[in-house]
Order: structure tokens, then sequence, then C-alpha cells
């Protein structure tokens, strides 16, 4: 619902309120700006190749999502924190997520070669709810609720409830 440089209102959200995450919780970076990253904390930057190769940016498939965070966890080539270390160039490190992935993803938040998902598109990386809850994150849902979404929950499932005019069913959640 909530995107970079894009004014929506709640009648866009055409799948239903209580189908759609509105917010959620993430786990603030360490502050770091470069060299080790720490992991669930900090974005990690692989190259665009991989983002740029996904066929469906608003529902990767596990094989993609697997290997960008493959990449990211076995050999990123560079690291942000956003904890008010790069409040100038990246200050929605402290608000951003998706639902490319499950929540508590087992991977670190990924993004291109910047910027999450590189400098080619402000907006997209992997970059799921976290939490230090043990199994999921608390969600907002845009009719006011909140509710515990389990990591386990099926990636199409919490893929649908991240898109507000899919026009397919959500299902139990």
């Amino acid at each position: 619902m909530i995107g970079y440089q894009q004014d929506r209102t709640m009648a866009d959200v055409t799948d239903g309120l209580s189908n759609t995450i509105m917010t959620a919780e993430i786990l603030s970076g360490t502050g770091a700006t470069g060299g080790t990253g720490v992991y669930p904390y900090d974005v990690f930057y692989t190259s665009n190749g991989l983002f740029s190769s996904i066929a469906d940016r608003a529902f990767p498939t596990a094989a993609e999502l697997n290997a960008i965070g493959t990449q990211a966890q076995n050999s990123p080539n560079g690291v942000r924190g956003n904890n008010g270390s790069s409040w100038a160039w990246y200050a929605a490190g402290q608000s951003t997520f998706n639902t490319a992935a499950t929540p508590n993803w087992r991977y670190p938040s990924a993004g291109g070669d910047c910027c999450p998902g590189g400098a080619h598109d402000w907006g997209f990386g992997i970059i799921p709810p976290r939490s230090l809850h043990t199994g999921g994150v608390n969600v907002a849902l845009g009719d006011g609720s909140v509710r515990f979404i389990g990591e386990n929950i099926d990636l199409l499932t919490f893929q649908r409830l991240g898109n507000r005019s899919d026009g397919e069913p959500v299902g139990a959640f």
C-alpha cells in the first residue's frame, strides 16, 4: 500500500483493508556503513543482476528469493545499517519493509548495488518484516486490526497480504 513517491488512498486498496498489511515490525540497523554487517539488523547489498532477473517483482518465487538471500549472506558487496548513520542518503531504512519474503526470513535483508534494490529502483529490495519475537512478527492491517503473523506463513499468502490490488483471495493466515 505504501510506496516511495506514490500517493495512494484507502480506496486504492481494492482487495479489502482487512486483507492488506499497512505496517509491520522491523529491526533497526546497527549503524554500519560498510564492512561487516549484523544479521538480522542490517541490509546486505548484492548486485542488481539477481534483482533484475526476478520475473514478477510483486510475487518473487522461493527460488528467486533463495538466490538473492544466499548471495547476500555469503558474498555481500556492502552493508548499510540505516540506524541514523545514513539519514540523508537512506532515511527510509527506519521504516521500509515489504512482503517479498516471509517474516523473519532466514537470510539477511537484501538490496542491489544500493538503496535497497539498486540505483535503478529506490523502492525494491527484499526487506521482510523482522522482530525478535519467537516465530513471527506483529503487523497492522488496513482496517486497524493487529495480527501476529507466523514466520512459517505460506509465501504466496504473505505476498498477497502485501499487495493491495491483485484481486486474489488471501485465505486463512
